[in-house]
């Protein structure tokens, strides 16, 4: 799931930039400025970097981002990078204490983790993308789901997410 979920992620994300730069002139919102109050470097000139989260939203529990991506699209080449951030990657949260990564969505929602990652890698994020478990749901659904071949049952019952698994 998790291959699946980075897959239909970068896609989305790919796509979304390539129908809207085709559309009319783009430059990213903060070309020159970040957040973090970096300035873009020569090597960020014609980039644009999208953060993707996974967002582990349950019922009654905090959240936190459990997969961060960046996206890097060359707009004049059309090269496209992607480099997943692991979860517990312990880092500095801006007005916070040093913590895991994903910690910083529970603290401050998509703008902390975007000003975690600005920090951490030393580059602005023109734009983010983020998916919730119903949100992945909606998105598998609307390419088409995924047909799966189950050989034995498989059955999970977990009571704290009210989630039921059984496949024949």
């Amino acid at each position: 799931y998790v291959l699946l979920t980075l897959l239909l992620l970068t896609v989305t994300a790919a796509g979304t930039f390539y129908w809207f730069a085709d559309s009319q002139p783009w430059t990213p919102k903060r070309a020159k400025n970040t957040q973090a109050g970096q300035a873009r470097s020569g090597l960020q000139e014609g980039k644009v970097n999208i953060l993707l989260l996974g967002v582990d939203k349950r019922v009654e529990d905090v959240n936190r981002s459990d997969t961060i991506m960046v996206v890097t699209v060359d707009v004049k080449t059309k090269e496209t990078s992607l480099l997943s951030v692991p979860r517990d990657t312990w880092v500095k949260i801006p007005g916070r204490k040093w913590d895991k990564i994903n910690h910083a969505h529970m603290y401050g929602g998509q703008k902390l983790v975007q000003q975690t990652v600005e920090e951490l890698l030393g580059i602005p994020i023109d734009y983010y993308v983020s998916v919730d478990f119903s949100g992945f749901t909606r998105l598998v659904n609307a390419f088409g789901g995924v047909d799966l071949e189950v050989d034995e049952r498989m059955y999970y019952t977990d009571p704290y997410d009210h989630l039921v698994i059984d496949l024949q």
